[in-house]
Parts: structure tokens; C-alpha cells; sequence
């Protein structure tokens, strides 16, 4: 619905490897569920947003990357 969803313009070129380039939009939807794999938008010590792949791992969630040069970020 479009009390759901939010359009986001990429900014940079750390994206790349997702196939997305400076300037383009990128549509969110807002959702409950997550599946492994999928890629998300988190929002990190409420400043900074993060747009990676989600894995869940017991009490953890690994944050992937999909650049080979970037370390998954692991929160709780």
C-alpha cells in the first residue's frame, strides 16, 4: 500500500555490485517478514542506513554485503 512504501535515491557507487548505480530509485516496501537473502534497508544507532542482505543466525542477524572488500555487520 502507499502508506508502506518509500522511494530512496542511491547515492555513490557502493551498490554496484547489486546492480545499482548512482541516482537510481529504489523502491521500499515496508514489511513484517523477512526472508534469508533478502535484502534490506536498516536503520543503524538511529543515524545510518544500511542496505544489505539479511541472514538470520540464532540470537543473531548477519548483515551481508554483497561486495567482496565490505564486512558483514552482525546485531542482535
Amino acid at each position: 500500500t502507499p502508506d508502506n512504501t518509500y522511494i530512496l535515491q542511491v547515492q555513490g557507487d557502493a551498490l554496484r555490485d547489486e546492480r545499482m548505480q548512482d541516482g537510481d530509485l529504489l523502491l521500499i516496501e515496508v514489511r513484517q517478514e523477512i526472508q534469508p537473502g533478502e535484502m534490506i534497508l536498516g536503520l543503524i544507532n538511529q543515524t545510518d542506513t544500511v542496505l544489505k542482505r539479511y541472514y538470520p543466525e540464532g540470537q543473531y542477524i548477519r548483515l551481508e554485503s554483497q561486495e567482496e572488500n565490505v564486512r558483514s555487520l552482525i546485531v542482535r
